[in-house]
């Protein structure tokens, strides 16, 4: 049986065309935002909503201090540097979160299931991960995000798509209610 598969996933695979799905050309960005959107989705299951959220608001913590830090020219040549910003912009990301994942932030997110249902993971974890994408894309140069596909770059690069990116956690955050304890009125 086992042999049987393996030659049916060795012939669709020989016989697979990635050019009648217009990867020919270099563009990949579907089959990688689907790729990235699973593997999010499995990331956001493992953590579960209330980490997602802390994290989106730490990334909320870090955009403003990153926007607004005025020591720049402190960090001389680092501070030219885009793949240095951007891995500062994530330090921050990851600071933030030691610190608030221990804070009475995360105590009093936990009115409901830890983990919340799929679809809540699902979209905060895509909300996370846009949110993280967009800030990225406002740091590194013009010269690199020509060298992505314009789809990705209007995705995240945008000045509409940033504020959208920006505003769907919030408006997502607002329709979670509380779940009332069986016999508690």
């Amino acid at each position: 049986m086992f042999e049987k598969t393996l030659a049916s996933v060795a012939e669709f695979s020989r016989d697979f065309n990635f050019a009648s799905f217009g990867f020919s050309g270099g563009n990949w960005d579907i089959l990688i935002l689907l790729l990235i959107l699973v593997g999010v989705f499995l990331y956001g299951v493992n953590l579960g909503r209330n980490k997602i959220l802390v994290i989106i608001i730490c990334v909320y913590l870090a955009s403003v201090v990153y926007n607004l830090f005025p020591y720049g020219k402190f960090l001389g040549e680092l501070r030219n540097n885009y793949i240095a910003d951007a891995g500062g912009f994530l330090a921050l990301i990851f600071v933030f979160y030691f610190f608030l994942s221990r804070s009475a932030l995360r105590a009093a997110m936990h009115y409901s299931s830890a983990s919340g249902s799929w679809f809540q993971v699902f979209v905060f974890s895509v909300m996370g991960l846009g949110l993280i994408l967009s800030n990225i894309a406002r740091i590194v140069p013009g010269d690199f995000l020509a060298k992505l596909s314009p789809f990705l770059v209007r995705l995240f690069s945008a000045p509409s798509s940033q504020f959208w990116w920006s505003l769907l956690p919030v408006v997502f955050l607002s329709f979670i209610r509380k779940r009332d304890k069986p016999g508690v009125k």
